[in-house]
Order: C-alpha cells, then sequence, then structure tokens
C-alpha cells in the first residue's frame, strides 16, 4: 500500500508542476507582446499599434538598403541613367581634327554623362583650347598604354565627378589638371606652366618637364 501511495503522490506532483508550468509560459508569451507594443506607442504617441510597427520595419528597411549602397552600385545607377557614348582618338595631332577620331566624332566641347574619350591613336594627341574643358559625373578619358596626351589650356582641365584613367603619358603643358579620381599607372607630367590638383589618385607620377 506504501508503494502505491508514493506512486500516487509522486504522479500528483508531476502533473501539478506540469500545469504550473504551462500557464507561465502562456502568460509571458501573452504579455511578451503588449510590452513591446506599450513601448512602441510611448515613442510614437497617437499612433495605432500596427501603424507603429510598420514604420519600424520601414526604418529598419530604409537603414540597411542605404548600408549596403557602394561606389559599384552607384557607378552602375549612372550608367543606367545616361546612354553610353564612346569617342576614340586614332590618328595623330590635334584633338578638333575629325580624320583623327574613329568614325570622325569629335567629343562635343559640352560632354555629358554617359560620355567616355579613348586616347589610342598611332601618335601623340593635342588637346589645345582656351577654355576650360569640364567632364561631369559619369563622364571619363582613358589614355592607353604607348600613347601621349598633351593638355595645353589657358584655364583649366576639370573632371568635376568624371574619371581619368592615364596607363600611358599625360603632358600638362600649361593650366590645371584638376580631378578627384585618377587612376594612373603611367606618368602625368607638368611643366613651370601648369600644376596638377588631384584630390584622390592611385599610383599617380607627377615628375616636371624642363
Amino acid at each position: 500500500m506504501k508503494i502505491q501511495r508514493n506512486y500516487l503522490l509522486k504522479k500528483a506532483l508531476i502533473i501539478v508542476t506540469l500545469t504550473f508550468l504551462t500557464v507561465n509560459i502562456a502568460q509571458a508569451q501573452t504579455k511578451t507582446p503588449e510590452l513591446s507594443l506599450k513601448q512602441v506607442n510611448q515613442n510614437t504617441p497617437g499612433k495605432t499599434p500596427q501603424t507603429s510597427r510598420l514604420k519600424m520595419l520601414q526604418d529598419q528597411l530604409a537603414l540597411r538598403y542605404k548600408s549596403k549602397m557602394s561606389e559599384t552600385t552607384k557607378t552602375a545607377r549612372v550608367k543606367e541613367a545616361f546612354p553610353t557614348t564612346y569617342y576614340t582618338f586614332t590618328g595623330t595631332g590635334s584633338w578638333f581634327t575629325p580624320a583623327n577620331w574613329e568614325n570622325g566624332a569629335v567629343p562635343p566641347v559640352v560632354l555629358k554623362g554617359g560620355d567616355n574619350i579613348i586616347i589610342n591613336g598611332k601618335g601623340y594627341c593635342l588637346l589645345n583650347d582656351k577654355m576650360p574643358f569640364f567632364l561631369p559625373e559619369g563622364t571619363s578619358i582613358q589614355v592607353k598604354p604607348g600613347n601621349t596626351f598633351y593638355v595645353s589650356i589657358g584655364n583649366n582641365l576639370v573632371f568635376n565627378g568624371g574619371v581619368l584613367t592615364n596607363n600611358g603619358t599625360i603632358k600638362i603643358l600649361s593650366g590645371v589638371l584638376n580631378t578627384k579620381n585618377t587612376q594612373s599607372s603611367g606618368d602625368i607630367q607638368t611643366t613651370k606652366c601648369s600644376r596638377i590638383a588631384i584630390k584622390k589618385s592611385i599610383a599617380a607620377n607627377l615628375p616636371v618637364i624642363n
């Protein structure tokens, strides 16, 4: 009889314990969301719980999107915004001679996003102008290996957002080369009548020509 009584007592104790745990878990599950919603409503007065939670999710998604934005993504967006046009220098001599450009297409005086200039001629290329030459965002000039690009401008050659890639030689005979983004594995040279203002460059060599 004692064994049977002890067994029944243990069984009853287990049932009471399980019932107690079940009730506590259920209460915790129902109270936690209420506390979260109260905190949300205190931070955002005048809004319903559903509206507050939706606003929090929207803010979190916006922050994640901004953090994932990179230079590569920005460049891709510029390419999508502007149609791409290439102007390739294939001759030798003046920038302004149509015969020196592929299909006779000389770059316009005012470049727009998507315009890309490639210096890949049989000889040197000379850009000689009294007016400043601007390269806005989404534009570029690329000097191919073995090519020499002479710049003689009374004012400035300004890359205000554009990219300068130099794999050959650039010689600034007069004026100022002003660029924010320069990638150079070749030489960028100046004279006593010129100077270079580069805010961001990669391996740019800047000797002076006497």
